[in-house]
């Protein structure tokens, strides 16, 4: 079994490596192999591109008669940084080329908000990947930490995963309070403010 290490950023793919000899090999018997992500890969399309075609210019307006959004509408879609494309197209073909019986590890920060877990997963949700995952729980990215989370991964599901469900709701959070800034400024412009 090969266990696909998926850090959140290069410096900490190169930590990594440091860490277990090489970006790619074998430690204590275990094989591995390390790639990285840029933090979020993926961001959630814009209101409009969020609902079916009769409500995207409703969802795409600053008119306060089109707020509050019904966030039941929404399809919540993500989609790939453009500038982070070629990250994109090089983690996912590691996940592809996966056999059954290997794991990816969610290497990813260790955030309070669970950000790491959400730009983990949201990553894997969109390459379509359904085989075991497991998380590395490190303190920092030196090499004893490192090393010691490697040995000491545990399997993780999405369902489970509860540093998960706080961090999607943070992100789902921002994204509507995008429409306080177009009633703020609606209502600003109305009363004769610069906005």
């Amino acid at each position: 079994m090969t266990s696909l290490i998926i850090c959140e950023k290069p410096s900490a793919a190169k930590k990594f490596a440091s860490a277990l000899g090489g970006r790619e090999g074998t430690f204590e018997g275990a094989p591995y192999k390390i790639v990285n992500l840029l933090g979020h890969l993926l961001e959630l399309a814009p209101p409009h591109e969020q609902v079916p075609g009769d409500l995207a210019d409703a969802f795409a307006s600053w008119e306060i008669e089109h707020l509050p959004w019904d966030r039941s509408q929404m399809a919540w879609k993500r989609v790939v940084i453009e500038d982070a494309r070629d990250v994109f197209d090089a983690a996912a073909s590691a996940v592809r080329a996966l056999e059954p019986s290997d794991e990816v590890v969610i290497a990813t920060d260790l955030d309070p908000s669970g950000e790491g877990e959400l730009l983990a997963w949201e990553f894997l949700d969109e390459v379509g990947y359904e085989g075991p995952v497991s998380r590395m729980r490190h303190a920092d990215e030196e090499p004893d930490p490192v090393r010691r989370a490697f040995r000491e991964r545990e399997p993780i599901t999405r369902e489970a995963d509860g540093d998960l469900f706080m961090a999607l709701a943070r992100d789902k959070w921002d994204f509507c309070s995008m429409q306080l800034t177009r009633a703020a400024t609606t209502l600003a412009r109305a009363r004769g403010h610069k906005a």
